[in-house]
């Protein structure tokens, strides 16, 4: 004989279930339709069995795209770039860090220095590397002769002089000069008379209030033989003769 219980049911249906077993059981003591007689409350009755809710089933899947999802607690041991561990005073409770590999900061909170060593490098120098691709020793060019390394180029020069709000004054003062030059180049040397030269020699006098020292300059641009005189000085010697008074006397002959 095969009895089936619904135990999902609720308990009033179950206990009438019960009922039909036991008059199947014993005739005699239970008629058909008759209630089971309980004491205390019925275990079948239970919420825990009859009206609890199904346990539902959660796919592994599900249990892995979980996993996925939430991530794991960080190490309070990890540093960022600049060698902090995470602080709740300083960093963002997220535990986050930035693109740089630095934890992010709270609002408010300026970043500290980085620590000593920090940030590190992967990259090692060696003795035994090779030039820059972008070098031209790399490449193998060579520099034209008369360039330099750190010569600027044309177009930074350019720059330079179209900042400067005065290279057209200097280039007009430039051109004054030329031709001040070439004005002076084509001026024939002057020529001394007696009488200028006799008006130096008094001017320098008065003005070292002694006349043997340009009596002194006259004996040396005299010819041998001749009178210490200023008129006896060469047409060719006066010019010079001049500059030296001048000098000696710390004056300019106007003439």
């Amino acid at each position: 004989m095969h009895v089936h219980i619904n135990l999902h049911l609720s308990g009033m249906i179950a206990i009438a279930d019960l009922a039909k077993i036991g008059h199947l059981i014993q005739p005699d003591t239970y008629a058909e339709g008759d209630a089971i007689p309980t004491t205390g409350k019925s275990t079948l009755s239970s919420p825990s069995l009859t009206d609890a809710a199904p346990t539902p089933v959660v796919e592994p899947s599900a249990l892995s795209a979980a996993a996925k999802a939430s991530p794991p607690a960080s190490d309070p041991n990890e540093i960022d770039a600049h060698g902090w561990p995470w602080s709740p005073e300083l960093h963002a409770s997220t535990k986050g860090t930035t693109k740089d590999g630095l934890w992010r900061m709270k609002v408010g909170v300026s970043r500290p220095d980085p620590k000593p060593g920090f940030p590190k490098t992967t990259e090692t120098p060696s003795s035994t590397s090779t030039p820059s691709q972008a070098s031209p020793a790399a490449s193998g060019a060579t520099e034209p002769a008369g360039s330099s390394p750190t010569e600027a180029p044309a177009s930074a020069a350019a720059s330079q002089e179209d900042d400067d709000e005065f290279a057209a004054f200097r280039e007009a003062a430039a051109k004054a000069d030329a031709a001040d030059n070439a004005a002076a180049a084509n001026v024939p040397p002057r020529t001394y008379t007696d009488a200028d030269l006799g008006a130096l020699c008094n001017q320098a006098a008065v003005k070292m209030n002694d006349p043997a020292p340009v009596k002194a300059i006259i004996a040396e641009f005299v010819p041998a033989g001749e009178v210490a005189h200023s008129r006896n000085v060469p047409a060719d010697k006066r010019a010079e003769f001049v500059k030296a008074v001048e000098a000696k006397a710390g004056i300019e002959f106007a003439g």
